[in-house]
């Protein structure tokens, strides 16, 4: 399975299968699983899906986007060793060339917990022991937006102004 074209339709299967398990639409681009420790997928996005009159009032007012995520290169490095071992340990994840857009809907509501449903009691499900370990996160050239309407106070012009943050060209 080295073909990347073949490599991309599995992983655009199991994407789908993501899709139709949160309130959001994930897409990606190509993949390359690099044996024996390595996957790389280019052109990610996670968009929302819902179309309230709560949404289109956020977006019309605030300039609200629809995009939580939006990512040109996601690379996850990995032991294949320690996943033989059940150790889910992840050497690297690197984002570039990409945007994360957290957004407040309600004072209580972000974009994030909604499309994740992270909020929702959880159902009866049997539990996994499945974790992860990241050791190193690196973002390249990176934007972080908060648009945070609710918590909005002018308090003059030399405050930061945490309704509205938008960081660009993180490199971290």
């Amino acid at each position: 399975m080295q073909i990347p074209a073949i490599q991309t339709w599995a992983a655009k299967k199991a994407v789908n299968y993501i899709s139709g398990m949160i309130d959001g639409k994930v897409e990606i681009g190509k993949v390359y699983f690099i044996f024996f420790n390595r996957i790389i997928i280019n052109d990610i996005t996670i968009t929302s899906t819902d179309t309230t009159a709560i949404m289109d009032s956020l977006k019309t007012v605030y300039g609200q986007t629809d995009t939580l995520l939006n990512c040109n290169t996601l690379s996850i490095s990995f032991s294949p060793s320690k996943i033989l071992k059940r150790n889910h340990e992840i050497r690297q994840i690197e984002l570039r060339d990409g945007s994360f857009n957290l957004q407040n809907e309600t004072d209580s509501i972000t974009n994030l917990s909604r499309i994740f449903k992270l909020d929702e009691p959880k159902k009866d499900t049997v539990k996994s022991n499945l974790s992860f370990t990241i050791k190193n996160l690196l973002l390249k050239d990176f934007r972080f937006r908060l648009n945070n309407p609710e918590k909005y106070e002018n308090k003059g012009a030399s405050i930061i102004n945490f309704s509205m943050l938008d960081v660009n060209n993180i490199d971290i």
